[in-house]
């Protein structure tokens, strides 16, 4: 069996759904996540936010990254879903590391723990859901102008 066909990515081409990870695929992931990681440090640097506020640059880098998902997901995965690489660097390693959910989570346990609930739930819900919106809308727009 060819050793870059992902089970994750087609189940059906491995009834047992044995993953097979190997270290060059670590190195894509570790190679995307650096670089997101370093991206979404820098944006969160040139726009901090005030303690017990909205977090509004982390909340759009992650909407941000979930529309480029989207695409990436339209774009890539739709045409070539056998391109292991390319999703593991760039889905799982550049998104990966450039959008964060445990940054929001931290953000919201340390506003819950301080009675600000209201700030804690808007930077959980509204970004997990308009990220949810962003990436579908963008998957849908790029998968229509394919079409067109």
């Amino acid at each position: 069996m060819d050793p870059e066909l992902d089970p994750e990515l087609e189940p059906d081409l491995d009834p047992l759904h044995h993953a097979r990870a190997t270290l060059p695929h670590a190195c894509l992931v570790a190679a995307g996540g650096i670089l997101g990681t370093l991206a979404r440090e820098l944006l969160l640097r040139a726009a901090p936010s005030s303690a017990f506020e909205v977090p509004w640059m982390l909340v759009s880098l992650n909407v941000v990254g979930a529309a480029a998902l989207g695409v990436l997901a339209s774009r890539l995965l739709d045409t070539h879903p056998r391109a292991v690489g390319g999703r593991l660097f760039l889905a799982t390693g550049l998104l990966g590391g450039f959008t964060t959910y445990s940054s929001l989570v931290s953000a919201a346990v340390v506003d819950g723990h301080h009675d600000h609930l209201d700030v804690a739930f808007v930077t959980l819900l509204a970004t997990s859901f308009v990220g949810v919106i962003a990436a579908s809308l963008a998957g849908r727009s790029r998968r229509s102008a394919m079409a067109a």
